[in-house]
């Protein structure tokens, strides 16, 4: 302990009980194939249910953190390498991680469709509903809201990490 080695409290042995750990619950496959279906023609209409399930196609696709899709940019996406650089992680290491076609197709339609060469490359990815960056609590409650409208009960960003990772393991 940092505080007795330096004489700061006396020694004294501690004893710190282990509680056991409980396996996350994941996204089942059933769930999965709802949320990562194809847009419906009115889903396309509407910018936030389009921008929600490119989202949770990305975080299938990768396993990013709500806080690190919040900081993408546009000019952060490499369409003729097929790659994307991560600038803010929570380790603070910057990364350039590859995509597979089928992520570069719905991230290449997402950015066609809405117009996003208008904007600047540091113009966030995935804006706001009013067109600002996200905050990553918003994210969390505006997938929340997308799992809930796709018949989805459970409603956690980060379970799609877990999800993901499970997967990648597999």
């Amino acid at each position: 302990n940092w505080a007795m080695d330096r004489d700061y409290i006396p020694y004294f042995k501690m004893k710190i009980d282990r509680v056991q750990e409980t396996a996350k619950d994941l996204y089942k496959t059933s769930e999965l194939e709802k949320l990562l279906a194809p847009l419906s023609k009115e889903e396309q209409k509407h910018f936030p249910d389009w921008r929600n399930w490119v989202v949770v196609n990305l975080i299938m696709s990768l396993g990013f953190r709500c806080r690190t899709l919040c900081e993408l940019n546009v000019g952060d996406i490499d369409f003729e390498n097929f790659i994307i650089r991560v600038n803010a992680t929570k380790n603070k290491r910057a990364q350039i991680l590859p995509l597979d076609q089928t992520i570069v197709k719905i991230l290449y339609d997402y950015l066609e469709h809405w117009e996003f060469e208008r904007f600047n490359s540091d113009f966030p990815l995935f804006p706001s509903d009013n067109g600002t960056r996200f905050e990553s609590n918003q994210m969390g409650k505006a997938i929340a809201r997308f799992n809930k409208k796709r018949g989805v009960e459970k409603t956690s960003a980060h379970l799609y990490r877990h999800t993901y990772a499970s997967r990648y393991l597999k």
